[in-house]
């Protein structure tokens, strides 16, 4: 064996051996990414007890907390509303109530809009699609920052359960 030969084939090596070790920190990169927005969003909700009236007393209170106008979705009667009503400050925050009250837990959770771009893919997130909408379904966190801060879905299910999505 020549001495340029050997001195090739440890050149070879080193490159295998740098470009594995690159892919293995990348993809050590992604997991911690991925860990870490779903440690932020976990920390971010609440679940908790309560009962139908003190849920609707919760609601209440974080409804009249709202700007008031119509709901940007209504699922009852399929509407997006996607033009904004008026001008607007940007949204910060996506807060989000939800009850059930056959197994008494209501959700709480405040999410930074940074947070859901920077899980989002390319800004796209993927709040509401119904498939009886057609494509006029789908609605996304770049639909959300036109419309502005204020009412997502204020939405009863029976008695049941109760939802209710506002950006701030």
């Amino acid at each position: 064996m020549r001495a340029s030969d050997s001195s090739t084939s440890v050149w070879r090596r080193s490159r295998t051996a740098t470009v594995l070790i690159g892919v293995g920190i990348a993809c050590g990169a992604v997991v911690i990414a991925i860990g870490s927005a779903a440690f932020l969003a976990y920390e971010l909700t609440n679940t908790e007890l309560a009962s139908a009236e003190a849920a609707a007393a919760i609601v209440t209170a974080a409804r009249s907390g709202i700007a008031q106008r119509q709901p940007m979705i209504e699922i009852g009667t399929p509407v997006v509303r996607r033009s904004p009503p008026a001008a607007h400050a940007p949204i910060r925050v996506l807060h989000l109530l939800a009850y059930n009250a056959s197994s008494r837990k209501l959700v709480r959770s405040d999410l930074p809009v940074w947070l859901l771009r920077w899980i989002s893919i390319d800004g796209q997130i993927r709040l509401a699609n119904v498939d009886a909408w057609g494509g006029a379904g789908r609605v996304t966190l770049d639909d959300l920052e036109r419309y502005g801060p204020g009412v997502i879905v204020d939405m009863a299910l029976s008695d049941e359960r109760r939802l209710l999505v506002w950006a701030s």
